[in-house]
């Protein structure tokens, strides 16, 4: 808590005003859409490159925020009772005000950074510490100059430690994060080549990093990586006490020597001629190595071995991701039923804040695990719950009975534990409503969500929000400030669920919206989706349904022109109504011809209820460089033929031609918008753009059943294959019904089960298929993987002979999509 009275100094301002000075700032906020406790609010207006912070000020105001931190002076003296500190740079200010919370709070500050594990290692070293220790730590991945000021805004006096991660991407950022985290045990994860780009070379990188252990007095890294240890060791050799661990060379700090059984690791571990015993319920290198990290800072810190031993055995596999699954009785279910606390549960509703799908917001709790005070904890949690207008409150476990008069203004079901909450939900399930549901680990409350899901189908596709966000973010970046971007969510978003993906566009700030028709556009507006959406297949009986929803028609040829005028007349709409006219210039589709362009145009300027928001075409061969002559063809008709209509009708319009390949391929195509397709889910004809994109979606299914099968047997309809030895076959709940082709077997395609590739045996069935795991060690109710990062989309395309797009659209809609977000 800071005192406003105090955040001029604090801040280093002279230019503010305070209208209610007497008051003390609690939270803090940088997005107006994820705020819904405005009391006490402090709200912080950044200018980003395609987004200014101070567009939200006066809807902020309306809500009830006083406090805002602002870099543009146009705002000053615009409202008499707020308090405003006008700074250069408000990214900045918000750094300095965290700082001076770490300030004021003297106690050990472990921080983390390296390429990889920073989360991993985080949340490992609170689950050993967390029974010892009042630890706050960085929610979910906070790691950025603006992650870290959030995550140390939460420290007070009751905590006894940190734990906050560090991440860069560029010289000059982590001198501004130590300033904020002044850790006092530093710990370098892994060096890897994420964010390469803007290093001169791996060298520079680590300098960069290890900026953040200045004030440390003990710093914790893997010695195998050499140029880490090169580094640290130059650096810091002299100052400060270095803690390593090493499988190789005994003159590390910490040497372990392994020994691997089926699924777990045996370490032998010497520190100082003292050796232990552990035993590490995993087999992979990435995960030894931060489990490493967790038992070298756990024994610094005093744990016992065998406190280490119980806190080794029990790491979690870490439920990192906020899940968004398709509930039953038009439900949708957020997952988060692996963690709980007062941070986690605050990211948690923010996500159901503005998740809009339902206005019925149902929230499933259970106790806090491992709390100190649990009269002011529960007190905390009821705040949130009303400040998040949240209409239904299921709280479980006997804590929430014993604090029961704090939530008093929740309607609330209180409950003993899972099992009766189990047999609660078969008699009253939630209806039309976003529930949360989120829980300790130990409550197993994953039970509940699968008790709320819609299909049992074991068969699912895996969208990462997150991996989604960034790819838009990679577009971005290839755009001048200025240019727009419109998004295609036609086709249930290529088959990974149009209004997730709108909601988060829209959340992204898009531009444009764009559905292939009236229906698909309709369902976003009565989810609430506000952004432009533009129809690309508008329909004459489909136009008074657009209008009525406020959907922008693509009119290509008089015809459609003149019925959709007609419909405005018959329906009175007087305003001049947006349309998108489309251009032929050579994809030879849709489109008005060179010859029919002046009689649409002298009929736009006869009538006053039409105006023309966008020109664009579509371009036939963007992605093939052996078109690429033909595509310079496209863009300059488009761009002389959009001139022509711009002098017609005397005003400017958006205009727009570039697809997802042509957004890297061709700058010169860019003019006022683009169109973000399937570059936003992953793929993309530019092969070094593909690089720089994520994994968005995996499809996944489970093992039904495994058989032992002698040799010369058939498998599957025809008996298209035939053994030629004793093999293991597995059968998978996944079938030419569910998206997959008949044909995969005969093009040699695999599954993923275990790490290792399976070939498809025999015809893909309708609801089945069939899979060679002679060689794997598996077992039934194993995870497969069908496509994600092995096989790509694409491997899964060239197989098919075709491309991702049609792979992705063809999922069928019985295969559950689970969203997930970081």
């Amino acid at each position: 808590m800071i005192k406003a009275l105090d955040i001029a100094n604090i801040i280093n301002v002279s230019k503010h005003y305070l209208g209610v000075s007497d008051t003390t700032i609690v939270n803090v906020c940088i997005d107006s859409r994820s705020i819904f406790d405005v009391q006490d609010t402090i709200y912080i207006a950044i200018k980003g490159p395609r987004n200014d912070g101070h567009n939200y000020i006066d809807e902020l105001y309306n809500i009830g925020v006083r406090h805002f931190i602002i870099e543009d002076s146009s705002y000053v003296n615009q409202y008499s009772d707020i308090n405003y500190w006008l700074v250069e740079n408000a990214i900045e200010a918000f750094q300095l005000l965290a700082r001076h919370i770490r300030n004021q709070v003297n106690i050990p500050i472990i921080g983390i950074t390296g390429s990889n594990g920073k989360t991993i290692i985080k949340e490992w070293l609170y689950h050993g510490l967390r029974d010892v220790e009042q630890i706050c730590r960085s929610p979910k991945s906070y790691n950025s100059q603006v992650g870290v000021p959030f995550s140390v805004w939460n420290l007070n006096k009751a905590n006894t430690l940190g734990i906050f991660e560090a991440g860069i991407s560029k010289p000059g950022e982590m001198k501004k994060l130590e300033n904020v985290i002044q850790p006092s045990i530093g710990i370098f994860t892994h060096l890897g080549t994420a964010h390469q780009n803007n290093f001169s070379s791996l060298t520079e990188k680590v300098e960069e990093k290890i900026q953040l252990f200045n004030q440390a007095t003990v710093i914790f890294y893997p010695y195998d990586q050499t140029l880490v240890h090169e580094r640290i060791t130059r650096t810091f050799g002299d100052t400060k006490q270095l803690k390593n661990w090493s499988t190789k060379d005994r003159s590390a700090w910490m040497f372990i020597e392994e020994q691997y059984t089926q699924n777990r690791c045996i370490s032998l571990i010497t520190i100082a001629n003292e050796q232990h015993q552990l035993e590490l319920p995993f087999t992979q290198t990435a995960s030894l190595n931060n489990a490493y990290a967790c038992i070298a800072v756990w024994k610094h810190l005093g744990l016992d071995w065998q406190i280490i031993q119980e806190k080794a055995n029990s790491l979690p596999s870490l439920g990192m991701r906020l899940e968004i699954r398709k509930g039953a009785n038009n439900c949708t279910i957020i997952n988060d039923a692996y963690s709980l606390d007062l941070d986690s549960l605050k990211i948690a509703l923010d996500l159901q804040h503005h998740h809009n799908e339902h206005n019925n917001k149902w929230v499933i709790l259970s106790e806090l695990p491992n709390i100190i005070n649990p009269e002011k904890t529960y007190q905390q949690v009821a705040s949130l719950l009303v400040a998040a207008n949240i209409q239904q409150l299921i709280a479980v476990g006997a804590n929430y009975k014993t604090h029961r008069t704090f939530f008093n203004n929740i309607n609330t079901v209180f409950i003993a534990n899972t099992s009766n909450l189990q047999t609660y939900l078969r008699k009253k399930q939630p209806s039309n409503a976003t529930v949360l549901v989120k829980g300790a680990r130990a409550f197993g409350f994953e039970k509940i969500v699968a008790q709320l899901e819609e299909f049992e189908h074991q068969t699912r596709l895996e969208i990462s929000l997150n991996a989604i966000q960034k790819n838009l973010n990679v577009y971005r970046n290839l755009l001048a400030p200025n240019t727009k971007i419109m998004v295609m969510v036609k086709a249930f978003s290529y088959g990974s669920g149009a209004y997730e993906i709108a909601q988060l566009m829209e959340f992204n700030q898009v531009d444009y919206l764009a559905v292939a028709f009236t229906n698909e556009g309709v369902a976003l507006r009565k989810n609430g989706i506000r952004t432009p959406i533009m129809v690309l297949n508008a329909e004459p009986n489909s136009f008074a349904q657009m209008i009525e929803y406020k959907l922008e028609p693509e009119i290509y040829n008089l015809k459609n022109l003149q019925a959709f005028t007609n419909e405005l007349i018959q329906r009175g709409e007087s305003d001049a109504y947006p349309i998108h006219l489309k251009i032929e210039t050579g994809m030879n589709r849709l489109g008005f011809l060179s010859n029919d362009i002046k009689p649409a145009l002298t009929y736009i300027n006869s009538n006053s209820n039409l105006k023309v928001a966008s020109v664009f075409s579509h371009l036939a061969g963007s992605d093939d460089a052996m078109h690429d002559d033909f595509t310079h063809q496209q863009i300059e008709t488009f761009s002389q033929i959009a001139s022509e209509i711009e002098t017609s009708i005397g005003y400017t319009v958006i205009k727009h031609i570039a697809n997802s390949a042509a957004i890297s391929r061709f700058p010169s195509a860019h003019f006022s918008m683009v169109r973000l397709g399937i570059g936003l889910y992953g793929h993309t004809g530019d092969q070094s753009l593909n690089q720089k994109l994520k994994v968005v979606a995996q499809l996944k299914t489970t093992i039904t059943q495994i058989k032992t099968i002698e040799a010369k047997q058939s498998i599957g309809y025809s008996r298209t294959f035939t053994t030629s030895k004793k093999s293991k076959i597995a059968t998978l709940p996944i079938g030419y019904a569910d998206g997959l082709r008949r044909g995969l077997n005969l093009a040699h395609g695999f599954a993923i089960v275990g790490n290792e590739k399976a070939h498809y045996v025999g015809n893909i069935c309708m609801d089945m298929c069939m899979i060679d795991v002679t060689n794997i060690n598996c077992t039934e109710g194993d995870e497969v993987i069908i496509f994600g990062h092995e096989p790509t989309l694409q491997d899964i395309a060239t197989w098919y002979n075709t491309i991702p797009y049609e792979v992705i659209s063809n999922i069928s809609q019985r295969v559950k999509r689970i969203y997930f977000k970081d």
